[in-house]
């Protein structure tokens, strides 16, 4: 059963080995595969794949290999989730949609945050209606690094190129245009940011990013590009034409303005959503102007007194949010519902969305707010990603309802962790079609903030608590019962010897008493040989007393004090002497600590033997017992002047051997030294641990507060 369970054991260390050898390759192959996906060859951008990339405002997503944002909101970011690279390029091509805004790329980024230059790292940018390029370096807050002019002829509504270059703390960026030409500039930073991470950022405009690439850089490849682009055209701030004043030029701008200034007029014959009343079925066709609160998965829009859901059968322009748009289109009323059906949509002109309004979810429910652009929060129930978008179920003061979304850079479900609190901006609805006849009402997100992580007291942590504390308790009663049976081993080891001893020696002297008592009894030759049998028996009497004195001292309760044990190995040789001519030196210094029940085993176990060989095989005259406690280890020392042996000659005997298997076992040193006439010299060390030493002191000062209350 002993053997059953160690190899049991045995099989355990293996699989906990295994099991530790197997995740530390796994670390070590996955950070050689990241060096080197960094430092070689070429790294693929991750926007693609919005679960490793991190939308920071705007409103991010993905249309046929395109990077686009569709709002223009002031300083929106998407930074790639990847390790931070330190010496790289990145190349892309960039379209904006408002010269007004600008468009760029963000390098060796770290400790991101909502707003505007809300970030540390280097941003390279252009601005097309300044007519520059910049490049400069952003701690939360704008420090312009260079700029560089460009011609006003270029056309900055077509596809540009970017692509820059960061190599240790020097860095090159160049825009070509649509018709070939360039522009670029270098910058050294002497307390540059050494590594980050890559970013997209657009503001005050939407924009679209392309073909994105990056790769490894050093100086071959700076110095390369450095002298490839000194051929380029490059046009200096000084090729800006002279503004013209003249009456014709004058009335070109103001025709302009004019123009851009009537997008604004709203037509007359407009009508309110408030307004759109009517019986159940199709109604009139009406026209509205109001701005856009969704896109995805159904357009949305919202005057000043209410939104609209509008449904379209045909192409419409591109939206996003914050457009001013036209919708001309016939109204449905379903009961307390209505609809735009059969739209058509003109794009008036891009503006900022409007500022949604808080709400709880029961002023929704109530019907106060219905089908406006509005922010609510709620608790997580569930997150369910699907290929057209993620669903999102919430709930907040007894209300459930739902959230829906288009796929994005902003919000990845595995992510979410039920019993999170949520944050949710978008357009609400109550129709069937998102409801699902289930919920009271549904959002239209187009964005999810997370408030606040679940509270730790949730059911997935109490199941695993749960299993953590029946494992403790469990592993508790294993070590208990295993406890239980090492102690029966020893109970049943110990009379085993026990039987052995008595076996050797009482039960053959009681044998021989025996003999001899029946002898005297059958002795017929006289007085002298019956007394002869008697002396005998009182001899062997005398004997076995001696013995089971012996015995009865080696089983008696191992001592624990230290100082103990001297006296009691003393006190065997006074015996063993039987009052010959033995001087026995003693000594003991330290502490009298508590000792481990083990260490004083051992140490009382080998001593007794080593007194036993002295007396008996040495026939000493002076022994020597010397223990010595100190802050690393305790040792016993036995030296007497015996007539000694020759270690090299002389085979180990049951003694020597039986002395090695004690040290063995308490894990202590044991070491022997004699020569033929010289005596011999038997010590016995034991280190101390610690956490021993600390407990050990700690039992002693109870014992004697304990010992000074009695």
């Amino acid at each position: 059963m002993k053997r059953r369970g160690s190899q049991k054991l045995a099989r355990i260390y293996v699989f906990a080995a295994a099991l530790v050898i197997a995740c530390s390759l796994t670390f070590v192959l996955e950070s050689q595969r990241s060096k080197e996906r960094m430092h070689s060859g070429s790294y693929l951008a991750t926007f693609s794949n919005p679960n490793q990339s991190q939308a920071l405002g705007g409103s991010w997503s993905l249309r046929s290999g395109e990077v686009v944002n569709t709002s223009e909101e002031r300083g929106a970011k998407l930074i790639e989730r990847h390790e931070p690279l330190s010496d790289y390029q990145v190349e892309s091509d960039v379209q904006m949609d408002d010269p007004h805004g600008d468009v760029g790329l963000i390098l060796r980024s770290g400790g991101e945050e909502e707003g505007v230059d809300s970030y540390r790292g280097y941003l390279a940018v252009i601005k097309p209606s300044q007519g520059v390029i910049e490049f400069g370096r952003a701690d939360f807050g704008w420090q312009l690094l260079a700029r560089q002019s460009f011609s006003s002829h270029v056309d900055v509504n077509d596809w540009l190129h970017f692509h820059v270059v960061a190599v240790k703390c020097e860095f090159v960026f160049v825009v070509t245009f649509a018709d070939g030409s360039s522009v670029s500039t270098t910058i050294q930073d002497p307390s540059c940011i050494i590594a980050g991470r890559t970013g997209l950022r657009s503001s005050l405009t939407s924009a679209r990013w392309r073909n994105l690439k990056i790769q490894p850089a050093g100086e071959t490849t700076l110095r390369a590009f450095q002298a490839e682009i000194q051929h380029d055209q490059i046009f200096p701030e000084s090729n800006h034409p002279d503004i013209d004043l003249t009456p014709a030029s004058v009335e070109r701008y103001m025709s302009e303005m004019q123009r851009e200034a009537l997008k604004h007029v709203f037509p007359k014959d407009i009508q309110y959503v408030s307004h759109l009343v009517g019986p159940p079925g199709r109604g009139p066709d009406v026209t509205i102007v109001g701005s856009v609160i969704s896109t995805l998965p159904l357009i949305m829009v919202q005057d000043y007194t209410g939104s609209i859901i509008v449904a379209t059968h045909g192409p419409h322009p591109p939206l996003k949010l914050g457009d001013m748009v036209e919708v001309h289109a016939t109204v449905v009323y379903e009961g307390l519902a209505r609809h735009l059906d059969d739209a058509k949509i003109r794009v008036l002109w891009s503006d900022m969305p409007s500022p949604p309004l808080a709400v709880t979810a029961s002023q929704f429910a109530d019907g106060l707010y219905r089908g406006r652009s509005i922010t609510v929060e709620g608790t997580l129930v569930s997150a369910t990603s699907r290929p057209e978008g993620y669903e999102l179920v919430l709930t907040d003061e007894n209300y459930v309802f739902l959230a829906i979304g288009p796929p994005d850079f902003r919000v990845v479900p595995r992510d979410l962790e039920p019993g999170s609190r949520l944050r949710l901006r978008g357009a609400a609805t109550i129709s069937e079609k998102f409801t699902k006849g289930i919920y009271p009402f549904a959002v239209i997100t187009d964005r999810v903030d997370v408030v606040s992580g679940p509270p730790w007291w949730s059911t997935r942590h109490l199941l695993w608590l749960s299993a953590a504390l029946i494992a403790f308790i469990a592993s508790l009663l294993i070590s208990l019962h295993l406890v239980q049976r090492w102690r029966m081993r020893s109970v049943l080891h110990e009379r085993e010897q026990l039987a052995l001893e008595i076996h050797d020696t009482l039960a053959q002297s009681f044998t021989g008493i025996g003999y001899q008592l029946q002898a005297a009894s059958q002795e017929r030759r006289g007085e002298s040989y019956v007394q002869a049998h008697i002396r005998s028996a009182l001899q062997m009497v005398k004997l076995s007393h001696k013995e089971a004195s012996g015995a009865i001292s080696s089983l008696r309760p191992q001592y624990r004090d230290a100082a103990a044990i001297v006296a009691s190995l003393k006190e065997n040789a006074e015996r063993l002497s039987d009052g010959g001519e033995l001087k026995i030196d003693d000594s003991f210094s330290g502490p009298n600590l508590t000792l481990p029940l083990a260490v004083t085993d051992a140490f009382f176990r080998i001593g007794q033997e080593a007194v036993s060989n002295a007396i008996g095989h040495g026939r000493c005259h002076t022994l020597t017992i010397r223990l010595a406690i100190g802050r690393k280890q305790s040792c016993l020392t036995v030296i007497d002047d015996g007539s000694g042996f020759d270690m090299e000659a002389v085979q180990d005997g049951l003694g020597i051997e039986g002395m090695k298997s004690r040290a063995a076992t308490a894990k202590v040193e044991f070491k022997i030294i004699s020569k033929p006439d010289e005596g011999t010299t038997v010590l016995v060390c034991s280190r101390h641990s610690a956490t021993g030493g600390l407990l050990e002191a700690a039992s002693g000062m109870l014992r004697g507060l304990r010992g000074r209350t009695i």
